[in-house]
């Protein structure tokens, strides 16, 4: 699923979604392979709940700041960290770049690295991956820059969730490239336009029409005045 609060993150077996059985508007096409993983955990209200909000892409707005930060730390981080590494989804281990499951198993058995590195601090676009209450403090605190999408996704988050306790981390969805795609959103938001269909209103004034009908409910009344009976007395 998008980034829905209290939502963790799985890389389970897929199932089957038949939304006609739910009284929601189906999600996007894309977006239903990221139900899959999660429906044997969610409650039918629940899921009619968050495939409505998807239908709806309530979640378009977090998403794009998410996709621009990532972005922006992509650009600053491209000149010298990545040494040439084309990463989809990827790991800040304390100021290094780990874009495969190897090299976070081998990260993991090791120190956290640089000492000096300030510790993530999720902003409220994030998900921060919840781990079971402790009293000591996990030793590694990191953030996994993440595209759905991408094929290398699943193993390097599998490989984040075979660490825990001892790793804490904040997910930050990254935007998924695609040839021939443009930016942009047609959904209101962040960073994000409205696209409003244009619809003509044809305003009739009734005022003269009304005057007409006065008059001539008035001129018939005085027309038939004269064959009526009833008579008021002098």
């Amino acid at each position: 699923m998008l980034c829905v609060p209290g939502y963790r993150p799985s890389v389970r077996g897929f199932g089957n979604v038949n939304t006609r059985d739910l009284n929601c508007s189906p999600p996007p096409p894309l977006a239903l392979p990221l139900f899959r993983p999660s429906i044997a955990f969610l409650d039918g209200g629940a899921l009619s709940s968050e495939m409505t909000l998807s239908g709806l892409y309530a979640a378009a707005p977090r998403l794009a700041v998410g996709a621009q930060r990532h972005e922006e730390r992509f650009q600053q981080e491209a000149s010298g960290r990545f040494a040439g590494k084309r990463c989809t989804s990827w790991i800040d281990w304390y100021g290094e770049v780990l874009c495969d499951a190897e090299e976070l198993k081998e990260k993991g058995s090791s120190s956290p690295g640089n000492s000096d590195y300030a510790a993530f601090k999720p902003l409220p676009f994030e998900c921060a991956h919840a781990i079971p209450p402790s009293l000591n403090e996990p030793p590694f605190k990191i953030v996994l820059y993440a595209d759905h999408m991408a094929d290398s996704f699943a193993p390097i988050h599998a490989a984040l969730l075979l660490l825990e306790p001892g790793v804490e981390y904040a997910l930050l969805w990254a935007r998924t490239a695609r040839s021939g795609e443009g930016k942009g959103s047609l959904t209101d938001g962040y960073g994000v336009a409205l696209d409003l269909k244009k619809t003509g209103y044809l305003v009739i004034g009734d005022r003269a029409h009304r005057s007409d009908d006065a008059a001539s409910s008035t001129g018939n009344e005085d027309a038939g005045g004269n064959n009526n009976p009833h008579k008021s007395l002098p």
